[in-house]
Protein backbone atom coordinates (compact mmCIF):
# COMPACT_ATOMS: atom_id res chain seq x y z
CA UNK A 1 0.00 0.00 0.00
CA UNK A 2 1.34 3.75 -0.75
CA UNK A 3 1.76 6.29 1.18
CA UNK A 4 -0.69 8.25 -0.72
CA UNK A 5 -3.50 5.64 -0.17
CA UNK A 6 -4.07 6.70 2.91
CA UNK A 7 -6.54 9.01 4.38
CA UNK A 8 -5.69 10.99 7.09
CA UNK A 9 -8.92 13.65 6.55
CA UNK A 10 -7.99 17.39 6.67
CA UNK A 11 -7.41 19.94 8.78
CA UNK A 12 -10.30 21.56 8.81
CA UNK A 13 -13.38 19.45 10.81
CA UNK A 14 -16.66 20.95 8.40
CA UNK A 15 -14.49 19.87 4.97
CA UNK A 16 -13.55 16.32 6.37
CA UNK A 17 -17.13 16.24 7.10
CA UNK A 18 -18.67 17.50 3.76
CA UNK A 19 -15.70 15.26 1.41
CA UNK A 20 -15.14 12.32 4.08
CA UNK A 21 -18.35 11.66 6.37
CA UNK A 22 -17.22 8.08 6.85
CA UNK A 23 -14.43 9.13 8.96
CA UNK A 24 -17.01 10.39 11.80
CA UNK A 25 -18.25 6.72 11.44
CA UNK A 26 -15.20 4.62 11.50
CA UNK A 27 -12.58 6.49 12.33
CA UNK A 28 -13.90 9.05 15.56
CA UNK A 29 -12.47 8.53 18.68
CA UNK A 30 -13.88 10.00 21.56
CA UNK A 31 -12.17 8.65 24.97
CA UNK A 32 -14.42 10.14 27.89
CA UNK A 33 -17.21 9.85 26.19
CA UNK A 34 -18.40 13.22 25.34
CA UNK A 35 -20.97 12.88 22.77
CA UNK A 36 -23.31 11.14 25.49
CA UNK A 37 -23.18 13.94 27.42
CA UNK A 38 -23.48 16.60 24.48
CA UNK A 39 -26.93 14.67 23.49
CA UNK A 40 -27.93 13.57 26.68
CA UNK A 41 -26.41 15.44 29.66
CA UNK A 42 -26.46 19.13 30.51
CA UNK A 43 -22.72 20.40 29.27
CA UNK A 44 -22.56 22.98 26.24
CA UNK A 45 -19.37 24.13 26.68
CA UNK A 46 -16.59 22.35 24.65
CA UNK A 47 -13.01 24.01 25.73
CA UNK A 48 -9.49 23.36 24.04
CA UNK A 49 -6.66 24.31 22.71
CA UNK A 50 -6.72 24.92 18.95
CA UNK A 51 -6.45 22.09 17.11
CA UNK A 52 -7.58 20.08 19.78
CA UNK A 53 -10.71 18.67 17.73
CA UNK A 54 -13.60 20.88 19.22
CA UNK A 55 -14.81 21.28 15.62
CA UNK A 56 -14.68 17.66 15.03
CA UNK A 57 -16.75 16.98 17.61
CA UNK A 58 -19.50 19.35 15.77
CA UNK A 59 -18.73 17.84 12.77
CA UNK A 60 -19.73 14.39 14.52
CA UNK A 61 -22.76 15.23 15.77
CA UNK A 62 -23.89 16.61 12.59
CA UNK A 63 -23.41 13.57 10.97
CA UNK A 64 -25.49 11.41 13.86
CA UNK A 65 -27.97 14.12 13.02
CA UNK A 66 -28.28 13.04 9.80
CA UNK A 67 -28.45 9.03 10.67
CA UNK A 68 -31.53 9.83 13.84
CA UNK A 69 -34.86 11.36 12.71
CA UNK A 70 -35.62 12.72 16.37
CA UNK A 71 -32.49 14.65 16.26
CA UNK A 72 -31.74 18.07 14.88
CA UNK A 73 -28.44 19.54 14.70
CA UNK A 74 -27.73 23.02 13.25
CA UNK A 75 -24.29 25.15 13.24
CA UNK A 76 -23.72 28.64 13.04
CA UNK A 77 -19.95 30.33 12.35
CA UNK A 78 -18.97 32.87 13.91
CA UNK A 79 -15.65 33.79 12.54
CA UNK A 80 -17.37 36.94 10.44
CA UNK A 81 -19.58 38.02 13.90
CA UNK A 82 -19.65 42.07 13.38
CA UNK A 83 -19.18 42.93 16.93
CA UNK A 84 -18.84 46.75 16.29
CA UNK A 85 -22.30 46.68 14.93
CA UNK A 86 -23.34 44.15 17.69
CA UNK A 87 -21.98 46.73 20.43
CA UNK A 88 -24.41 48.88 19.28
CA UNK A 89 -27.01 46.58 20.06
CA UNK A 90 -26.57 46.99 23.84
CA UNK A 91 -29.67 47.62 25.94
CA UNK A 92 -27.69 50.56 27.95
CA UNK A 93 -24.57 52.44 27.42
CA UNK A 94 -24.41 53.35 31.11
CA UNK A 95 -24.77 49.61 32.28
CA UNK A 96 -21.89 48.19 33.14
CA UNK A 97 -20.88 44.39 32.41
CA UNK A 98 -22.46 41.59 30.79
CA UNK A 99 -25.99 42.91 31.97
CA UNK A 100 -26.34 45.88 28.77
CA UNK A 101 -25.61 42.78 25.81
CA UNK A 102 -27.96 39.53 27.47
CA UNK A 103 -30.81 40.28 26.10
CA UNK A 104 -29.89 41.04 22.55
CA UNK A 105 -28.04 37.77 22.66
CA UNK A 106 -31.62 35.92 23.45
CA UNK A 107 -33.16 37.47 21.07
CA UNK A 108 -30.98 36.63 18.34
CA UNK A 109 -30.44 32.83 19.73
CA UNK A 110 -34.32 32.30 20.90
CA UNK A 111 -35.53 33.83 17.32
CA UNK A 112 -32.83 31.18 15.26
CA UNK A 113 -34.16 28.38 17.81
CA UNK A 114 -37.53 29.87 16.43
CA UNK A 115 -36.55 29.32 12.60
CA UNK A 116 -35.50 25.53 12.99
CA UNK A 117 -38.56 24.74 14.72
CA UNK A 118 -40.62 26.08 11.78
CA UNK A 119 -38.20 25.03 9.24
CA UNK A 120 -36.91 21.62 10.37
CA UNK A 121 -39.61 20.09 12.43
CA UNK A 122 -42.55 21.89 10.13
CA UNK A 123 -44.28 23.16 13.31
CA UNK A 124 -46.30 25.45 10.54
CA UNK A 125 -49.90 24.99 12.26
CA UNK A 126 -49.55 26.18 16.15
CA UNK A 127 -51.47 29.15 16.32
CA UNK A 128 -49.51 31.28 19.29
CA UNK A 129 -46.03 29.93 17.37
CA UNK A 130 -47.21 31.20 14.17
CA UNK A 131 -48.11 34.60 16.04
CA UNK A 132 -44.55 34.86 17.03
CA UNK A 133 -43.35 33.70 13.61
CA UNK A 134 -45.29 36.92 12.14
CA UNK A 135 -43.50 39.35 14.73
CA UNK A 136 -40.13 37.79 14.06
CA UNK A 137 -41.21 38.17 10.23
CA UNK A 138 -41.96 42.00 10.80
CA UNK A 139 -38.26 42.44 12.74
CA UNK A 140 -36.68 40.97 9.95
CA UNK A 141 -35.38 37.96 12.25
CA UNK A 142 -36.69 35.12 10.49
CA UNK A 143 -34.67 35.41 7.36
CA UNK A 144 -31.70 32.78 8.05
CA UNK A 145 -30.40 31.50 11.12
CA UNK A 146 -27.22 33.90 10.67
CA UNK A 147 -25.95 36.19 13.46
CA UNK A 148 -24.82 39.05 11.24
CA UNK A 149 -28.39 39.81 9.68
CA UNK A 150 -30.31 39.58 13.12
CA UNK A 151 -27.68 41.73 14.59
CA UNK A 152 -28.90 44.80 12.17
CA UNK A 153 -31.77 44.00 12.74
CA UNK A 154 -31.61 44.21 16.58
CA UNK A 155 -30.20 47.26 16.36
CA UNK A 156 -32.71 49.01 14.04
CA UNK A 157 -35.03 48.15 17.01
CA UNK A 158 -33.80 51.11 18.45
CA UNK A 159 -34.83 52.83 15.84
CA UNK A 160 -35.38 52.72 12.22
CA UNK A 161 -38.15 50.31 11.75
CA UNK A 162 -42.08 50.88 11.33
CA UNK A 163 -41.67 50.21 15.06
CA UNK A 164 -44.95 51.22 15.56
CA UNK A 165 -46.16 48.43 13.62
CA UNK A 166 -44.31 46.05 15.89
CA UNK A 167 -45.43 47.60 18.76
CA UNK A 168 -48.89 47.29 17.77
CA UNK A 169 -48.52 43.54 16.64
CA UNK A 170 -46.58 42.65 20.54
CA UNK A 171 -49.29 44.05 22.58
CA UNK A 172 -51.94 42.56 20.26
CA UNK A 173 -50.01 39.05 21.10
CA UNK A 174 -49.24 39.81 25.22
CA UNK A 175 -51.42 42.59 25.87
CA UNK A 176 -48.48 45.45 26.88
CA UNK A 177 -47.24 47.84 24.48
CA UNK A 178 -43.51 48.11 24.65
CA UNK A 179 -42.26 51.74 25.86
CA UNK A 180 -38.58 51.58 24.71
CA UNK A 181 -36.02 49.60 23.34
CA UNK A 182 -35.22 47.66 26.82
CA UNK A 183 -38.84 46.80 27.29
CA UNK A 184 -39.13 45.61 23.61
CA UNK A 185 -36.41 42.88 23.53
CA UNK A 186 -37.39 42.21 27.56
CA UNK A 187 -41.45 41.23 26.19
CA UNK A 188 -39.92 39.35 23.02
CA UNK A 189 -37.44 37.56 24.85
CA UNK A 190 -40.48 36.51 27.43
CA UNK A 191 -42.72 35.54 24.63
CA UNK A 192 -40.17 33.74 22.31
CA UNK A 193 -39.03 31.78 25.76
CA UNK A 194 -42.89 31.03 26.58
CA UNK A 195 -43.81 30.18 23.53
CA UNK A 196 -40.60 27.64 22.55
CA UNK A 197 -41.15 25.80 25.90
CA UNK A 198 -44.48 25.01 25.60
CA UNK A 199 -44.25 23.73 21.94
CA UNK A 200 -44.76 19.91 21.89
CA UNK A 201 -42.06 18.09 19.79
CA UNK A 202 -42.92 14.98 20.06
CA UNK A 203 -39.59 13.90 21.68
CA UNK A 204 -38.00 15.04 19.04
CA UNK A 205 -34.50 17.50 19.92
CA UNK A 206 -32.60 20.12 18.75
CA UNK A 207 -28.61 21.02 18.82
CA UNK A 208 -27.89 24.26 18.23
CA UNK A 209 -23.79 24.95 17.33
CA UNK A 210 -22.15 27.72 17.83
CA UNK A 211 -18.24 27.21 16.27
CA UNK A 212 -15.99 29.84 14.80
CA UNK A 213 -14.64 31.69 17.53
CA UNK A 214 -10.79 29.99 17.22
CA UNK A 215 -11.13 32.69 13.62
CA UNK A 216 -11.56 36.06 15.85
CA UNK A 217 -8.20 37.74 15.99
CA UNK A 218 -9.22 39.83 18.73
CA UNK A 219 -10.16 39.98 22.17
CA UNK A 220 -10.44 43.48 22.94
CA UNK A 221 -12.15 44.66 26.28
CA UNK A 222 -15.47 45.07 24.83
CA UNK A 223 -15.14 42.08 22.79
CA UNK A 224 -14.88 40.36 25.99
CA UNK A 225 -17.26 41.46 27.77
CA UNK A 226 -19.83 40.55 24.27
CA UNK A 227 -18.46 36.75 24.81
CA UNK A 228 -19.09 36.44 28.63
CA UNK A 229 -22.35 37.76 28.12
CA UNK A 230 -22.97 35.11 25.39
CA UNK A 231 -21.59 32.66 27.16
CA UNK A 232 -24.41 33.97 30.46
CA UNK A 233 -27.12 34.33 28.09
CA UNK A 234 -26.58 30.34 26.90
CA UNK A 235 -26.49 29.29 30.09
CA UNK A 236 -29.64 30.48 31.20
CA UNK A 237 -31.59 29.57 28.02
CA UNK A 238 -30.29 25.62 28.29
CA UNK A 239 -31.38 26.37 31.92
CA UNK A 240 -34.74 27.44 30.66
CA UNK A 241 -35.10 24.52 28.38
CA UNK A 242 -34.05 21.79 31.57
CA UNK A 243 -36.60 23.21 34.39
CA UNK A 244 -39.46 22.82 31.25
CA UNK A 245 -38.53 20.11 29.79
CA UNK A 246 -37.72 20.86 26.07
CA UNK A 247 -35.13 18.84 24.38
CA UNK A 248 -33.52 21.95 23.33
CA UNK A 249 -29.79 22.93 24.06
CA UNK A 250 -27.40 25.45 22.57
CA UNK A 251 -23.76 24.31 22.35
CA UNK A 252 -20.58 26.67 22.16
CA UNK A 253 -16.62 25.88 21.06
CA UNK A 254 -14.36 28.26 22.68
CA UNK A 255 -10.74 27.63 22.92
CA UNK A 256 -9.67 28.00 26.61
CA UNK A 257 -7.10 30.74 26.06
CA UNK A 258 -9.99 32.89 24.93
CA UNK A 259 -11.98 31.61 27.57
CA UNK A 260 -9.30 32.55 30.09
CA UNK A 261 -9.34 36.03 29.11
CA UNK A 262 -12.94 36.52 29.81
CA UNK A 263 -14.20 38.16 33.31
CA UNK A 264 -18.06 37.22 34.74
CA UNK A 265 -18.88 36.73 38.26
CA UNK A 266 -20.80 34.02 37.30
CA UNK A 267 -17.84 32.12 34.93
CA UNK A 268 -16.08 29.57 37.22
CA UNK A 269 -19.52 28.06 37.86
CA UNK A 270 -20.30 28.29 34.62
CA UNK A 271 -17.37 26.22 33.80
CA UNK A 272 -17.61 23.69 36.27
CA UNK A 273 -21.13 22.88 35.92
CA UNK A 274 -21.44 22.81 32.13
CA UNK A 275 -17.65 22.73 30.75
CA UNK A 276 -15.90 19.93 29.01
CA UNK A 277 -12.57 19.87 28.55
CA UNK A 278 -10.35 18.18 25.92
CA UNK A 279 -7.22 17.53 26.52
CA UNK A 280 -5.22 14.73 25.06
CA UNK A 281 -1.88 14.56 27.33
CA UNK A 282 -3.47 13.43 30.67
CA UNK A 283 -3.72 9.65 28.50
CA UNK A 284 -1.17 9.33 26.63
CA UNK A 285 -2.45 6.63 24.76
CA UNK A 286 -5.68 8.40 23.36
CA UNK A 287 -3.64 10.17 20.52
CA UNK A 288 -2.16 6.66 19.67
CA UNK A 289 -5.77 5.43 19.69
CA UNK A 290 -6.93 8.05 17.36
CA UNK A 291 -3.61 7.97 15.08
CA UNK A 292 -4.02 3.88 14.95
CA UNK A 293 -7.91 4.72 13.63
CA UNK A 294 -7.03 6.48 11.06
CA UNK A 295 -4.64 3.76 9.71
CA UNK A 296 -7.13 1.19 10.36
CA UNK A 297 -9.49 3.02 8.46
CA UNK A 298 -7.02 3.49 5.56
CA UNK A 299 -7.13 -0.25 5.40
CA UNK A 300 -4.11 -1.03 7.50
CA UNK A 301 -4.07 -4.90 9.04
CA UNK A 302 -2.12 -3.76 12.55
CA UNK A 303 -4.24 -3.41 15.73
CA UNK A 304 -2.23 -0.90 17.39
CA UNK A 305 0.60 1.32 16.68
CA UNK A 306 -0.43 1.75 12.93
CA UNK A 307 2.12 4.58 11.66
CA UNK A 308 4.57 1.90 11.69
CA UNK A 309 3.47 0.83 8.68
CA UNK A 310 5.05 4.02 6.66
CA UNK A 311 7.59 4.94 9.53
CA UNK A 312 10.87 3.70 10.45
CA UNK A 313 10.63 2.02 14.29
CA UNK A 314 13.37 3.91 15.71
CA UNK A 315 15.39 7.01 15.23
CA UNK A 316 18.24 7.62 17.16
CA UNK A 317 17.87 5.55 19.69
CA UNK A 318 14.03 6.83 20.47
CA UNK A 319 10.85 5.43 18.97
CA UNK A 320 9.51 7.09 16.21
CA UNK A 321 6.60 7.92 17.84
CA UNK A 322 8.30 9.20 20.54
CA UNK A 323 10.44 11.21 18.29
CA UNK A 324 7.65 12.53 16.76
CA UNK A 325 5.45 13.78 19.16
CA UNK A 326 8.62 15.55 20.79
CA UNK A 327 7.97 17.73 17.96
CA UNK A 328 4.60 18.44 18.63
CA UNK A 329 1.97 19.70 21.28
CA UNK A 330 0.35 16.80 21.76
CA UNK A 331 -2.93 17.85 19.42
CA UNK A 332 -4.67 15.48 17.16
CA UNK A 333 -4.21 18.17 14.48
CA UNK A 334 -0.39 18.22 14.48
CA UNK A 335 -0.27 14.49 14.44
CA UNK A 336 -2.40 14.48 11.28
CA UNK A 337 -1.04 17.31 9.78
CA UNK A 338 2.49 15.22 10.19
CA UNK A 339 1.40 12.35 8.28
CA UNK A 340 -0.19 14.49 5.55
CA UNK A 341 3.04 16.00 5.23
CA UNK A 342 4.60 12.65 4.87
CA UNK A 343 1.97 11.85 2.49
CA UNK A 344 2.67 14.96 0.07
CA UNK A 345 6.14 14.47 0.19
CA UNK A 346 6.46 10.22 -0.65
CA UNK A 347 3.60 9.81 -2.03
CA UNK A 348 4.43 6.86 -3.86
CA UNK A 349 6.65 5.20 -1.30
CA UNK A 350 5.08 2.60 0.98
CA UNK A 351 7.38 3.19 4.32
CA UNK A 352 9.95 6.02 4.62
CA UNK A 353 13.72 5.60 6.12
CA UNK A 354 15.04 8.09 8.84
CA UNK A 355 16.43 10.55 6.61
CA UNK A 356 12.86 10.80 4.91
CA UNK A 357 11.26 10.90 8.29
CA UNK A 358 14.11 13.86 9.25
CA UNK A 359 13.21 15.40 6.26
CA UNK A 360 9.02 15.42 7.21
CA UNK A 361 9.78 16.41 10.60
CA UNK A 362 11.64 19.91 9.09
CA UNK A 363 8.81 20.19 6.38
CA UNK A 364 6.04 19.90 9.35
CA UNK A 365 8.09 22.64 11.78
CA UNK A 366 8.51 25.04 9.11
CA UNK A 367 5.07 24.72 7.30
CA UNK A 368 2.96 23.59 10.07
CA UNK A 369 3.84 24.05 13.29
CA UNK A 370 5.66 27.21 13.07
CA UNK A 371 2.42 28.80 11.27
CA UNK A 372 0.05 27.21 13.99
CA UNK A 373 1.71 29.59 16.47
CA UNK A 374 1.66 32.73 14.43
CA UNK A 375 -2.20 31.60 14.05
CA UNK A 376 -2.46 30.96 17.43
CA UNK A 377 -1.23 34.18 18.72
CA UNK A 378 -3.40 35.94 16.48
CA UNK A 379 -5.06 38.71 18.72
CA UNK A 380 -3.31 38.30 21.72
CA UNK A 381 0.04 39.52 20.53
CA UNK A 382 0.47 42.59 17.77
CA UNK A 383 0.66 40.96 14.49
CA UNK A 384 4.23 43.23 14.11
CA UNK A 385 5.42 41.44 17.51
CA UNK A 386 4.34 38.37 15.90
CA UNK A 387 6.33 38.87 12.83
CA UNK A 388 9.28 39.45 14.69
CA UNK A 389 9.10 35.95 16.33
CA UNK A 390 11.08 33.97 14.38
CA UNK A 391 14.01 36.22 13.84
CA UNK A 392 14.19 36.58 17.35
CA UNK A 393 14.30 32.99 18.02
CA UNK A 394 16.75 32.12 15.55
CA UNK A 395 18.91 34.76 17.47
CA UNK A 396 18.69 33.42 20.41
CA UNK A 397 18.86 29.80 19.31
CA UNK A 398 18.79 26.18 21.37
CA UNK A 399 19.59 27.95 24.96
CA UNK A 400 18.15 29.03 27.88
CA UNK A 401 17.24 32.69 27.86
CA UNK A 402 16.20 34.96 30.26
CA UNK A 403 13.27 37.90 30.08
CA UNK A 404 15.63 40.85 29.81
CA UNK A 405 18.02 38.49 26.79
CA UNK A 406 14.28 38.14 25.35
CA UNK A 407 13.72 41.96 25.76
CA UNK A 408 17.55 43.16 23.80
CA UNK A 409 16.87 40.75 21.01
CA UNK A 410 13.39 42.10 20.34
CA UNK A 411 14.76 45.81 20.93
CA UNK A 412 17.75 45.05 18.09
CA UNK A 413 15.62 44.24 15.86
CA UNK A 414 12.27 46.45 16.27
CA UNK A 415 12.15 50.28 15.48
CA UNK A 416 9.82 50.93 18.18
CA UNK A 417 11.31 53.11 20.73
CA UNK A 418 8.59 52.87 22.88
CA UNK A 419 8.63 48.55 23.16
CA UNK A 420 9.44 48.28 26.91
CA UNK A 421 9.97 45.20 29.09
CA UNK A 422 5.89 44.86 29.89
CA UNK A 423 5.45 44.01 26.21
CA UNK A 424 8.40 41.41 26.19
CA UNK A 425 6.81 40.25 29.24
CA UNK A 426 3.13 39.73 27.55
CA UNK A 427 4.49 38.17 24.59
CA UNK A 428 6.53 36.21 26.68
CA UNK A 429 3.71 34.74 28.63
CA UNK A 430 1.28 34.48 25.76
CA UNK A 431 4.17 31.78 24.20
CA UNK A 432 4.14 30.36 27.27
CA UNK A 433 0.43 29.84 27.76
CA UNK A 434 0.09 28.27 24.29
CA UNK A 435 3.40 26.25 24.85
CA UNK A 436 6.24 27.77 22.08
CA UNK A 437 8.28 27.84 25.03
CA UNK A 438 8.68 26.24 28.24
CA UNK A 439 10.52 26.98 31.69
CA UNK A 440 13.23 25.79 33.27
CA UNK A 441 13.29 25.55 37.14
CA UNK A 442 16.73 24.91 38.90
CA UNK A 443 15.11 24.34 42.39
CA UNK A 444 15.73 21.20 44.52
CA UNK A 445 19.17 21.01 42.74
CA UNK A 446 18.17 19.55 39.70
CA UNK A 447 17.27 21.13 36.46
CA UNK A 448 13.53 20.84 35.62
CA UNK A 449 11.73 21.85 31.57
CA UNK A 450 8.31 22.66 32.08
CA UNK A 451 5.84 23.18 29.07
CA UNK A 452 2.24 24.13 29.91
CA UNK A 453 0.94 21.52 27.14
CA UNK A 454 2.62 18.80 29.28
CA UNK A 455 1.95 20.63 32.88
CA UNK A 456 -1.62 22.32 32.55
CA UNK A 457 -1.30 23.98 36.08
CA UNK A 458 2.39 25.20 35.58
CA UNK A 459 2.49 29.24 36.08
CA UNK A 460 4.39 31.56 33.89
CA UNK A 461 6.95 32.97 36.07
CA UNK A 462 9.06 35.51 34.67
CA UNK A 463 11.88 35.03 37.15
CA UNK A 464 12.79 32.25 35.28
CA UNK A 465 14.60 31.21 32.25
CA UNK A 466 12.89 30.32 29.45
CA UNK A 467 13.45 27.28 26.21
CA UNK A 468 12.22 27.49 23.23
CA UNK A 469 9.66 24.45 21.66
CA UNK A 470 11.52 21.74 19.57
CA UNK A 471 9.07 21.88 16.73
CA UNK A 472 10.22 25.75 16.42
CA UNK A 473 13.85 25.23 16.53
CA UNK A 474 13.50 22.38 13.70
CA UNK A 475 11.44 24.81 11.74
CA UNK A 476 14.08 27.48 11.79
CA UNK A 477 17.19 24.80 11.22
CA UNK A 478 18.57 25.56 14.38
CA UNK A 479 21.37 23.43 15.80
CA UNK A 480 20.21 21.06 18.60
Amino acid sequence: MKIKDYKFGYADAQKELDREPEIFEQAFYDPHAYLKELIDGYKYLIVGRKGTGKSAYSSKLQKISKEKTDLVVEQIKLNDFQFTTFKKCNIDSDIVGNNKYNLPWKIILLANICKIFYDDFKITKVREFNKVIDILKEMNLFLDISFNNKIKSVKKLKGGLDLGIIDASIEAQVGDKPIDYIDRLSIMVKLLSDTLSNLKLNNKRLILILDGLDDLLRIKEEQSVILSSLIRSIDEINEMFVQRGQLTKIILLIREDMLNKLVDTDLNKIIRDSAMLINWTTTPTDLKKLVDLRFIYSGSERKEECWLDILPNNIKNKSSWDYLISNTLLKPRDLLQFFSVVQDLFPEKEKINDSEFKKAIKTYSTNYFIEEMKNELAGFIEDKYIKLLTPVFSRIGNIAFSEVRFFNEFKKITNEKEFNLTDARNILFNLFENSYIGQIDYSNGKKNVFFKYRNPNAHFDSNLKFIVHIGILRGLNIRL
